[in-house]
């Protein structure tokens, strides 16, 4: 037997309840531990980080303090010592201090004495430039000079007269790169220094110095790094977690004083975490260990349970498939599973009893006796099953008397129903014909609107062109209007014009009187003048007649001009009244054209009414002649049912049971 029961559920809920105790212990150690690990590597880098800056610092001010020593020599600052004298006390300096090299440098950086591999011309150098600005002792970045890595620390000094020199000297990069080297975080931590625009200079892999690599180019596409270097110029002791070529890196960085000078240690995590890791590996293992062990033992024991119940389990399967006769094996096992088996076989028997007498009862009441009742006591529950056979025998005695009682009835209803179905059937045939006729004369009156709708739609159609024709008309004549004012102002303007030359032509005149009279004072001398003068004054007076002519011809023309004006003015208003009564026609035509559109939508729809109805008719009479068939075929079903109550043996006394 295949049990899927309680030894699989206990096996599997056991299986899931230390699967999740386990990787919830899994999860809050490693959480735990990562977040550990965090916490003391902050913790731990930050002040060491802040010591190895302290470190640094305290070179660089051994640096300063031996070169504010050299610069306060006597022989430096004094206009009296020698070009030799101060040589000698660089040279004795440079042995004794551990400098590459000493110089002294004039106000324009030009070597002025020095010994060693002194430049020079430092003029160029950023810290010359440095030493210029601020007047005081600058350290500068780590160089490549001919003895290789450098750092420069110089100082401007004056002497008595304040002519001012720089003293310049040169340090091995030694010194940073002990304190650099000395930094072992992890198996692959390290430590760099940077200057204020992200050039190292300090760095393990001095190559990396000598080819002047700038920090900013170096990791330009790595932004949150980028960030903080930023952070770093600040000047506070901080650490920041990035991603660098795909491991999770801690960076914590410190300011050196006194140097624009930022130190950073770069350790991954996976160096720290890497312990972590194993532990929680070797916790894992352990847990799989036990997880196993518990499984094997509660294997055990769930099998000692599911052998008690298996013999149980089996016989309830059989008699939930129907089988009430086979024995019930009772196992001794002196516990719950024994008093299981004992009240199973106790539970099969009475059953079985039960089922025995229901079964005899019902087989007298498929042959059709509904004279039956069960006698023997039931027990428990199985008291409803025996009531309920009683209950159903009652129910059937009843049943089958008032069904005899309906059928009789039936029948009689029946054939009433058919006699009124074929009364409906010659009724809704009268209807539908009725209908039919309607539809008919709806036709006809649908395409009467139909026409009239289309004389409306023209009429409107001719109304709008004759509203067109009527608004050029009146455009025309108000044209007509204002050309014909144009022509007036016109005329007035040559009347002007006129009176102006029968001015002229008078003042001709009075000029050609005025020659002829002293034409005639010249004598013959004038003769000639005189006949010019008579000629001009004739054609003076020709042109005044003519110029009053012309303006008689004028006024008239204005009259004439005005007389038509106030024709065209009449018929420009003869025109609106008759384009006002065109737009009230044109109104009622299109309010007709509405009233028999709305009319021949009214008409669709009464259309569409009637064709309902007649559908309807339709059905009606085809539900009525399917009606009256179907009358016919209830009184057979009615006597059918008659004739089959009748073979039911039932109660003398259908209310009460016999034998009880």
């Amino acid at each position: 037997m295949n049990l899927k029961g309680i030894r699989r559920k206990i096996i599997l809920n056991t299986l899931i309840v230390t699967i999740i105790i386990s990787v919830v212990t899994t999860i809050v150690l490693s959480v735990s531990a990562m977040s550990l690990t965090n916490l003391t590597l902050m913790e731990t880098l930050m002040p060491f980080a802040k010591t190895a800056s302290k470190s640094i610092e305290s070179s660089l001010h051994i640096m300063a303090d031996r070169i504010f020593m050299i610069g306060e020599n006597h022989e430096l600052t004094s206009e009296e010592a020698t070009l030799e004298e101060k040589h000698q006390v660089l040279d004795k300096a440079t042995s004794g201090i551990e400098f590459v090299w000493l110089a002294l440098y004039t106000q324009d950086g030009r070597l002025y004495t020095g010994n060693g591999n002194s430049p020079s011309d430092i003029s160029g150098g950023e810290l010359f430039k440095r030493m210029q600005e601020t007047q005081n002792l600058v350290i500068g970045d780590t160089s490549v000079g001919e003895n290789g890595l450098e750092v420069y620390v110089g100082m401007p000094i004056s002497t008595e007269k304040n002519n001012t020199y720089y003293l310049v000297g040169s340090y091995k990069y030694d010194m940073l790169d002990d304190v650099i080297s000395s930094i072992h975080i992890g198996y692959s931590g390290h430590a760099f220094v940077m200057n204020e625009s992200g050039q190292v200079v300090a760095y393990p892999d001095t190559d990396l110095i000598k080819s002047g690599e700038n920090v900013y180019s170096l990791y330009k596409d790595n932004g949150k790094l980028l960030e903080v270097f930023d952070a770093m110029k600040s000047g506070r002791i901080g650490s920041a977690s990035v991603s660098i070529d795909g491991k999770d890196t801690l960076v914590v960085y410190a300011p050196v004083r006194g140097a624009n000078w930022y130190l950073a240690i770069i350790t991954p995590k996976s160096d720290f975490t890497n312990i972590v890791n194993t532990a929680v590996m070797i916790n894992v293992g352990i847990t799989i260990t036990l997880t196993l062990l518990a499984i094997l033992f509660i294997a055990r024991f769930a099998g000692n349970i599911s052998k008690s119940l298996r013999s149980v389990t089996e016989r309830i399967q059989k008699l939930a498939q129907g089988d009430l006769t086979s024995p019930v094996e009772v196992v001794m096992t002196n516990d719950e599973a024994q008093t299981l088996s004992n009240s199973l076989k106790e539970t099969i028997e009475q059953v079985s009893g039960y089922i025995s007498q229901l079964q005899n009862a019902l087989e007298r009441l498929s042959a059709g006796n509904l004279d039956v009742s069960v006698s023997d006591q039931f027990a428990g529950d199985f008291v409803v099953m025996k009531d309920s056979i009683h209950n159903i025998t009652d129910f059937l005695n009843l049943l089958i008397n008032d069904l005899q009682q309906s059928a009789e009835t039936l029948s009689h209803a029946a054939q009433e129903v058919s006699q009124s179905a074929r009364l409906m059937n010659e009724s809704s045939g009268h209807q539908s014909m009725s209908i039919d006729r309607l539809v008919e004369e709806t036709d006809s009156i649908s395409k009467d609107i139909v026409i009239v709708d289309e004389h409306a739609r023209t009429a409107r159609e001719l109304m709008e062109q004759s509203m067109e024709k009527l608004s050029m008309g009146d455009e025309h004549m108000e044209n007509t209007l204002q050309a014909m004012e144009n022509i007036s102002h016109n005329a007035a303007e040559i009347t002007k014009i006129t009176k102006f030359l029968e001015e002229i032509a008078f003042q001709t005149n009075l000029l050609a009187l005025n020659a002829s009279v002293e034409a005639a004072h010249a004598g013959e001398a004038g003769k000639g003048f005189a006949v010019v003068a008579n000629e001009i004054r004739d054609l003076a007076e020709k042109s005044a007649e003519s110029s009053k002519r012309t303006a008689e011809m004028i006024i008239h023309s204005q009259q004439a001009i005005e007389e038509g004006a106030r024709y065209a003015n009449l018929t420009a208003h003869f025109l609106n009244e008759l384009t006002d009564i065109s737009k009230q026609t044109y109104e009622i035509t299109e309010d007709l054209e509405k009233l028999v559109g709305n009319e021949k939508l009214s008409l669709e729809n009464a259309s569409l009414d009637i064709s309902q109805i007649s559908r309807h008719a339709r059905q009606n009479l085809e539900s009525s002649s399917a009606v009256a068939s179907l009358s016919g075929d209830l009184a057979q079903q009615a006597q059918s049912l008659e004739e089959m109550s009748g073979r039911f043996r039932l109660r003398s006394d259908p209310e009460g049971r016999d034998g009880q």
